[in-house]
């Protein structure tokens, strides 16, 4: 999605080595995985899978369809993950969120490139409420789309600052050599799939799948333990399993 070139070593390898700066170690776990649906089609059963032997609490979809929304309906995400916000429409752009905790508020908003981008603030048990947004950029496939799709990282939410916790999760289709995301991470945010490489895309053997346009960037306020990407059938994306620690409520 983002060139077929292949990058200089010396801008890839420095990130086999883990960010040493991961965080706060201690508050509230909570793992999250963003999941790009391919046009809905990804296996609901693998994805409920990945969700009960993850201890997922926020599931991000993208490219989430209706026929995709009842495949994991069908597949009992609702029985892991009983609070959603779902965006569901044809093709790829649909977005949702399921989450174990309860949801205080929702929305959803079409970004410049087409893609719904679902949000929602969800209260984890003794944490500080955090905003979880699914991210869908649109893609850099051509020419005429460049514009489109720096835009739409452009208007990304920042890092909160002093103000609430912000999770970013989705399909970016940026790397970190894309200014636009190193951008948003500057506004606050950690990178959790940059703990080593952790390719996303495509989910295929070779070097081109040696690129990460999957992310989970978290306020720096939020700590980092651990992130692993696994393959899900009929996706040409891998999920981020990210492991992060909020902090405890004062």
């Amino acid at each position: 999605m983002t060139t077929s070139r292949r990058p200089p070593a010396a801008g890839v390898l420095p990130r086999a080595l883990p960010d040493l700066d991961r965080g706060p170690s201690e508050g509230v776990t909570v793992r999250v995985l963003p999941v790009d649906m391919l046009h809905g089609g990804a296996d609901p059963a693998r994805i409920v899978r990945l969700v009960r032997d993850g201890d997922v609490a926020v599931l991000a979809v993208q490219e989430f369809t209706p026929q995709g929304e009842a495949a994991l309906a069908v597949a009992g995400i609702g029985d892991l993950l009983p609070y959603r916000h779902l965006s569901p429409e044809p093709e790829a752009g649909g977005s949702g969120l399921y989450s174990r905790h309860p949801m205080l508020a929702v929305s959803s908003r079409r970004n410049a490139g087409g893609f719904q981008q679902a949000s929602a603030t969800i209260q984890p048990a003794g944490a500080p409420a955090v905003q979880v947004v699914s991210v869908h950029p649109l893609a850099p496939a051509g020419p005429d789309m460049l514009a489109g799709w720096a835009a739409d990282l452009r208007d990304q939410p920042p890092a909160g600052g002093d103000g609430p916790l912000r999770i970013l999760l989705g399909d970016f289709n940026a790397t970190l050599d894309h200014a636009e995301l190193r951008r948003l991470i500057g506004t606050g945010y950690r990178d959790a799939a940059d703990a080593g490489l952790v390719p996303s895309r495509p989910a295929r053997d070779g070097f081109s799948g040696l690129v990460t346009i999957d992310h989970v960037l978290a306020d720096e306020r939020i700590g980092v333990r651990a992130a692993e990407v696994h393959t899900v059938t009929d996706s040409d994306h891998r999920a981020v399993l990210a492991t992060l620690t909020l902090p405890a409520a004062g």
